[in-house]
Protein backbone atom coordinates (compact mmCIF):
# COMPACT_ATOMS: atom_id res chain seq x y z
CA UNK A 1 0.00 0.00 0.00
CA UNK A 2 2.60 2.78 1.10
CA UNK A 3 4.60 1.56 -2.35
CA UNK A 4 1.44 2.63 -4.11
CA UNK A 5 1.35 5.69 -2.37
CA UNK A 6 5.14 6.63 -2.52
CA UNK A 7 4.85 5.58 -6.64
CA UNK A 8 1.74 8.32 -6.58
CA UNK A 9 3.62 11.18 -4.69
CA UNK A 10 6.28 10.19 -7.73
CA UNK A 11 3.74 11.50 -10.25
CA UNK A 12 3.82 15.13 -11.48
CA UNK A 13 0.61 16.89 -11.00
CA UNK A 14 -0.48 16.27 -14.62
CA UNK A 15 0.21 12.40 -14.29
CA UNK A 16 -1.82 12.55 -11.01
CA UNK A 17 -5.10 14.44 -12.83
CA UNK A 18 -4.85 11.71 -15.52
CA UNK A 19 -4.85 9.16 -13.06
CA UNK A 20 -7.61 10.60 -10.83
CA UNK A 21 -9.33 10.35 -14.23
CA UNK A 22 -8.65 7.03 -15.33
CA UNK A 23 -9.67 6.08 -11.33
CA UNK A 24 -12.90 8.24 -12.16
CA UNK A 25 -13.70 6.18 -15.29
CA UNK A 26 -12.91 2.97 -14.38
CA UNK A 27 -15.44 3.56 -11.34
CA UNK A 28 -18.07 4.94 -13.76
CA UNK A 29 -18.06 1.35 -16.24
CA UNK A 30 -18.11 -0.19 -12.71
CA UNK A 31 -21.13 1.29 -12.25
CA UNK A 32 -22.67 1.12 -15.61
CA UNK A 33 -21.69 -2.69 -15.55
CA UNK A 34 -23.87 -3.62 -11.89
CA UNK A 35 -26.51 -1.82 -13.53
CA UNK A 36 -26.61 -3.53 -16.96
CA UNK A 37 -26.19 -7.16 -15.38
CA UNK A 38 -29.34 -6.04 -12.74
CA UNK A 39 -31.20 -4.98 -16.11
CA UNK A 40 -30.06 -8.32 -17.63
CA UNK A 41 -31.59 -10.30 -14.37
CA UNK A 42 -34.42 -8.03 -14.28
CA UNK A 43 -35.46 -9.28 -17.90
CA UNK A 44 -35.06 -12.99 -17.61
CA UNK A 45 -37.02 -12.51 -14.97
CA UNK A 46 -39.63 -11.19 -16.39
CA UNK A 47 -39.61 -13.23 -19.37
CA UNK A 48 -40.03 -16.62 -16.88
CA UNK A 49 -42.82 -14.96 -15.52
CA UNK A 50 -44.30 -14.13 -18.90
CA UNK A 51 -43.49 -17.81 -19.92
CA UNK A 52 -45.09 -19.23 -16.73
CA UNK A 53 -48.12 -17.20 -17.79
CA UNK A 54 -48.29 -18.91 -21.28
CA UNK A 55 -48.14 -21.98 -19.87
CA UNK A 56 -50.98 -21.52 -17.40
CA UNK A 57 -53.12 -19.90 -20.68
CA UNK A 58 -52.34 -22.76 -22.67
CA UNK A 59 -53.74 -25.31 -20.08
CA UNK A 60 -56.51 -23.61 -19.16
CA UNK A 61 -57.61 -23.28 -22.67
CA UNK A 62 -57.28 -26.99 -23.22
CA UNK A 63 -59.13 -27.74 -20.23
CA UNK A 64 -62.13 -25.17 -22.06
CA UNK A 65 -61.31 -27.08 -25.39
CA UNK A 66 -62.30 -30.75 -23.30
CA UNK A 67 -65.02 -29.27 -21.95
CA UNK A 68 -66.71 -27.58 -24.78
CA UNK A 69 -65.89 -31.23 -26.60
CA UNK A 70 -67.92 -32.48 -24.23
CA UNK A 71 -70.52 -30.57 -24.19
CA UNK A 72 -71.05 -31.10 -27.75
CA UNK A 73 -71.54 -34.83 -27.84
CA UNK A 74 -73.82 -36.80 -29.29
CA UNK A 75 -76.95 -34.52 -30.28
CA UNK A 76 -80.42 -35.62 -29.88
CA UNK A 77 -82.91 -33.79 -31.60
CA UNK A 78 -85.58 -32.68 -29.68
CA UNK A 79 -88.40 -32.04 -32.31
CA UNK A 80 -91.91 -32.49 -31.74
CA UNK A 81 -94.12 -33.49 -34.76
CA UNK A 82 -97.86 -31.83 -34.92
Amino acid sequence: MQESKSNEQQLSNDDQKTLELVKEKAYVYQQKWVQAEDLLLDFKYMNHQKDEKIKELEEHIEKLEKNLNNLKGPVKPNHKKK
